[in-house]
């Protein structure tokens, strides 16, 4: 089985850099495996030890793990499938590269999406809050439907 890559530059906002505690916490309320994953980041924590004050766009590589794994199940493809995150910064550069791999290139692409519809929730600029400096957002009434996003992904899936 072959990966697919999908590497998005990330250039974070300085409001924005780091994940804030309220954001993390909407977040792990609303994806309950994103916090378990293990985080490779020199240390060999859960991310839910990571998440808060970790920079977006290693938030942004979790994410799209979490919505993949949870694509995988769906689509009840076994463990062993190829599934890798990775987040770092570029030299000389404030830019970030975030790089997932997956067996399913067109899943991967569709779970970079959404996963940057989760961040801007998480951040309230899905309500055009960009210009706010308040901290993020309590859940709301618009809480993402995490079973409708899993199943978007699913009919991406090359059959």
């Amino acid at each position: 089985m072959s990966a697919a890559f999908v590497e998005a530059m990330v250039l974070p906002a300085a409001d924005h850099l780091q994940v804030p505690a309220a954001a993390a916490r909407n977040l792990l309320a609303l994806l309950p495996g994103l916090g378990k994953q293990v985080c490779v980041s020199g240390k060999n924590r859960v991310f839910a030890d990571e998440i808060v004050g970790t920079q977006s766009p290693h938030l942004l590589e979790h994410l799209c793990i979490e919505l993949m794994c949870q694509e995988a199940r769906l689509a009840g493809v076994p463990a062993t499938r190829i599934l890798t995150g990775e987040t770092s910064w570029q030299h000389d550069s404030e830019l970030m590269r975030v790089r997932i791999a997956y067996d399913d290139d067109l899943v991967a692409l569709a779970s970079l999406k959404q996963a940057c519809k989760l961040l801007d929730w998480a951040y309230g600029l899905d309500r055009g809050d960009a210009g706010d400096k308040r901290p993020a957002p309590a859940p709301r009434d618009t809480v993402p439907d995490i079973s409708a996003i899993v199943q978007e992904l699913h009919t991406f899936r090359e059959r």
